[in-house]
């Protein structure tokens, strides 16, 4: 009864709140519908739109920002509204952004700590104002998504050299991309599209896509001018960058020079030795070889004091066209007559007869770790004492004292670029230079035999710095600052410099100095920049620089005995340009005919700020020097070009040091010299009938970790019987820079070069070639190009096993938990290389029937649900950015048992549980009726 009444007291309580809640719910509406939009009644207009998020963007997978749109209507009456973005990585918490400032208004910047690039980001912004708070959609995002690359840069290009053959003329156009930064961890490979076209034809682009290399060879272009630009992306992501400033490419037409006929002989023009026991002579040989006689042959012959006739020991050590002595040939108080003589179909031309004495053409090396040491200042010492030293390279060239070497040493002001000082024929490799006044000096030094003439190359530069003397007593401040230096690298901001007091004291060390300037008689201003040009030093940005403007400047330091001012300085910033050097100097030889009396080589060379010349305030000129190697003071000059190339026309044969710089037309300051470049002009090629007819060629380069890598070639087919003595070396060159030499032949084996982590660069094209020599001649490979990210071949995977996970009564077969280990972690360690692993399984009765699981993150992997069976299972792997997958792993044995199924156990348990059960239902039965 209790339980009825309690049941009917819940019913009749739920019955009321029924009642009473459509009440509630009814007042609130009706009181909402009275008074209408209680929240606006002041006038205020509504806020009806959101923020969102437009576009995010990462230059490099390594930081990225978003930006959003505010509020659409803001009113006046409501400006204090705030934004915030919150965002989460992988459903994980809320988080806010790191940095509101970066990127600009209504942005977020996320820094390399904050970006993850294989996780998902979702963000939303908030805004908050007085009538509520406003929220975006979620924004998600992966980082790898929103690659966004910089336009390449330097777009230039070369034509190549023309041939009676080609029907048009091939141009080699590279570029650079801006940011070499963003690509150099490996996290984005770049991948670049060309379109050019004619300049009439402007709706007609041809496309080159997908190109790994920043190069492309257009072929075949006939005569005209044609647009060129060029984009990037990363090759994982189909957001492509901005074009590049695009460049006109003008294929000019076909020069047809006349026939020359042979008309010159070789010569010997160079003869060297390093240390009195061995020596090389190198000659030119015949200038220009017609091509119906192009199995021309060199031999050199000598004699000793009158003696017989000899041939040249060894053609090949010292290089094309050469003949190297060594110590058995060589006797130093003896005096060597030779010439050359070329035999070709026309005839037998022979050299002059070139006579030496081996000791006469001695030429040592240039002295090294050229130091300086200042010694203790006192108080007789005018100036300052340096001790100066240095070492010769090769103790070996002097130990057993054929050689004895005397140096000289010079030294000047860096203010006095003329003004050497020189301190000759010196015995010891150390010299101490007294009482050299304050100031900073260049020093250098080079070397002879004591006993002959030639002087080695000047060591490399030192720049010696005699501070101010300490002066521990109150010493009167007697000089004044001045300006001595003024520059401008582009008329829109401009330094000067000044030197301060010489000799401050020590109770007088808070000496302040100041600049100021007047503008055409203008009020006196002070200098806007202390900062940016360094110590002593005013900046004038662009906004405080005036192009056709007279300033007019001193510098006043103000100490405890007065104020000194330096004398007026007055200038025009279109007086003090002074550009920068040019970069990227680099030659290409066109090609040869029976026509050229030489070769032809087009010189170009790139401004290394365009931003300077882009407005037009600055038009260069440049000026092109050259010389050959051997004649150090005979520079040929070539001035006042406008185009930053030029053509070398009709250059004998041999090498050649070429320079170049540049300056505002309108200016008399030079730019520094660029690093000069060594141009060689070989003999010309002569494919005559030759018993080694094969070229040896690079066959295969592997890198196993991006850090190092090895080159292998394949060496002359059919070498005689006779037993030639063919010698191999590779050369290489970086980005069309100077040619090197293999660092290592040993490492890899025979027939290959290896690069260690000290010569391998990984965005940089290297060029290689191998060339054998022969006594039939020299044979070049063809040019093999590579990317080191290119030939990345990672290690087979090691150590793979497998574990058999947990049956189930639910499970239709077995689970396996597959798991391999990369050989080499030191491979993968800093990053350079990012694995992705393929596993492959069969039935060891199906041999073509393998099932694949591709790019795989994890070293491991479950194979869910094997049926009973045997499996073979193998895995390998490869860089995430590289398509050459390693060797297959050793594979393993998989095998999954048939399920434990033991029925008699089973039927012996069941039968005994339930004999159980019924005697103890009976036993509780008897009980129950024997208590009744």
């Amino acid at each position: 009864m209790l339980f009825l009444r309690s049941l009917e007291n819940s019913c009749v309580m739920l019955w009321l709140l029924v009642l009473v809640l459509p009440g509630v719910a009814c007042s609130a509406l009706t009181q909402n519908l009275l008074q209408p939009d209680n929240d606006h009644r002041d006038g205020a207009v509504a806020v009806t739109t959101r923020p969102h998020i437009y576009y995010c963007r990462s230059p490099n997978m390594e930081v990225f920002t978003c930006w959003w749109h505010p509020l659409d209507n803001n009113s006046e009456s409501d400006d204090n509204i705030t934004y915030s973005l919150t965002y989460s990585l992988e459903k994980g918490p809320r988080r806010e952004c790191p940095d509101y400032v970066t990127g600009g208004p209504n942005s977020c910047h996320f820094d390399s700590g904050h970006t993850s690039i294989w996780t998902t980001y979702c963000m939303n912004v908030m805004a908050r104002t007085s009538h509520g708070v406003f929220s975006s959609k979620d924004h998600c995002l992966e980082v790898a998504d929103i690659v966004e690359t910089e336009a390449p840069v330097n777009l230039t290009y070369t034509l190549l050299n023309e041939t009676e053959e080609e029907a048009g003329r091939t141009a080699m156009v590279s570029w650079v991309y801006p940011n070499p930064s963003h690509i150099q961890y490996g996290w984005i490979i770049l991948v670049f599209e060309l379109q050019y076209r004619r300049i009439a034809e402007p709706n007609n682009w041809k496309v080159k896509g997908l190109l790994r290399k920043p190069c492309l060879e257009l072929l075949d272009l006939p005569v005209g001018e044609y647009i060129v630009r060029v984009r990037c992306r990363s090759r994982n992501n189909g957001l492509w960058s901005k074009w590049s400033t695009p460049v006109l490419l003008c294929v000019p037409v076909k020069s047809t020079p006349g026939a020359v006929a042979v008309t010159t002989r070789p010569h010997i023009y160079y003869c060297r030795s390093p240390n009195i026991e061995v020596f090389t002579c190198w000659w030119h040989p015949l200038d220009n070889n017609s091509e119906s006689d192009d199995n021309i042959t060199y031999s050199l012959t000598y004699s000793l004091e009158k003696g017989p006739r000899r041939e040249c020991p060894d053609y090949v050590t010292g290089g094309p066209n050469s003949c190297h002595f060594d110590s058995g040939h060589t006797s130093i108080w003896t005096i060597y007559c030779m010439n050359v003589m070329a035999r070709t179909s026309h005839g037998v031309f022979s050299s002059k007869d070139h006579c030496l004495e081996v000791a006469d053409i001695v030429e040592t090396e240039a002295p090294v770790n050229l130091t300086y040491t200042l010694l203790n200042e006192t108080e007789e010492e005018a100036g300052r004492t340096a001790m100066v030293s240095w070492v010769y390279p090769n103790p070996s060239h002097i130990q057993y004292g054929w050689i004895t070497l005397v140096f000289e040493l010079q030294y000047r002001l860096i203010a006095e670029p003329n003004n050497w000082k020189v301190k000759g024929l010196l015995r010891e490799p150390c010299l101490e230079l007294l009482d050299l006044p304050v100031g900073e000096y260049i020093v250098r030094v080079r070397c002879r035999s004591r006993n002959n003439g030639l002087w080695s190359k000047w060591s490399t530069p030192v720049l010696l710095c005699v501070p101010v003397k300490s002066t521990p007593g109150a010493v009167a401040v007697t000089t004044r600052p001045h300006i001595y230096y003024c520059r401008s690298p582009n008329m829109e901001v401009f330094t000067c410099w000044w030197h301060p007091l010489d000799n401050n004291s020590e109770s007088d060390d808070n000496i302040t100095y100041s600049l100021t300037y007047s503008l055409e008689k203008g009020p006196r201003r002070e200098c806007p920049d202390y900062v940016t040009g360094g110590p002593n030093s005013c900046h004038f940005d662009s906004g405080h620089t005036s192009i056709w403007t007279t300033y007019c400047m001193n510098v006043m330091a103000r100490t405890s005995h007065g104020v000194f001012s330096s004398k007026d300085h007055c200038l025009d910033v279109a007086d003090i340009v002074e550009t920068e050097a040019p970069v990227n100097l680099t030659y290409t030889l066109l090609n040869e005919t029976e026509e050229e009396a030489g070769r032809t080589a087009m010189v170009s060379w790139v401004y290394p700020n365009p931003s300077h010349i882009q407005y037009g305030w600055i038009t260069l000129v440049f000026e092109l020097q050259y010389r050959r190697i051997t004649e150090p003071n005979n520079w040929k000059v070539k001035g006042l070009l406008r185009e930053p190339c030029l053509e070398l026309l009709d250059l004998p044969v041999g090498e050649y040091i070429v320079r170049v710089r540049c300056r505002s037309q309108n200016n008399g300051l030079w730019s520094k010299w660029s690093t000069p470049v060594l141009l060689c002009v070989p003999v010309k090629s002569t494919p005559g009938a030759v018993a080694v007819t094969t070229r040896p060629h690079i066959y295969y380069c592997r890198s196993p970790n991006m850090e190092v890598f090895t080159c292998w070639w394949h060496p002359l087919d059919n070498n005689s019987e006779s037993g030639d003595n063919i010698t191999y070396s590779l050369t290489y060159s970086l980005e069309k820079g100077p040619r090197r030499e293999c660092p290592d032949y040993v490492t890899g084996g025979p027939n290959s070069c290896h690069f260690d982590s000290g010569h391998t660069s990984i965005w940089t094209i290297y060029c290689m070639n191998v060339m054998a020599r022969t006594s039939h001649g020299v044979f070049s490979s063809k040019d093999h190009c590579l990317d080191v990210a290119d030939i990345v071949e990672t290690e087979a995977p090691v150590n793979l096993t497998y574990t058999l996970l947990n049956e189930t009564e639910e499970e239709a077969g077995r689970t396996a938990m597959v798991s391999w280990v990369y050989p080499n972690p030191s491979h993968i360690q800093y990053g350079w290389i990012t694995l992705v692993f393929e596993l492959q399984y069969r039935r060891i009765t199906e041999p073509n029937n393998w099932k694949v699981k591709g790019l795989l993150r994890e070293p491991c992997l479950e194979l869910l649900d094997l049926p009973v069976g045997e499996y073979i299972v193998r895995v390998r792997c490869r860089s995430r950015n590289n398509g050459l997958w390693s060797k297959w792993s050793t594979p393993v044995l998989l095998c999954v048992p048939v399920k434990s199924t033991p029925d008699k156990l089973l039927a012996l348990l069941l039968v005994t549980g339930v004999g159980v059960m019924l005697l103890l239902v009976i036993g509780f039965g008897i009980i129950l009726q024997g208590k009744r």
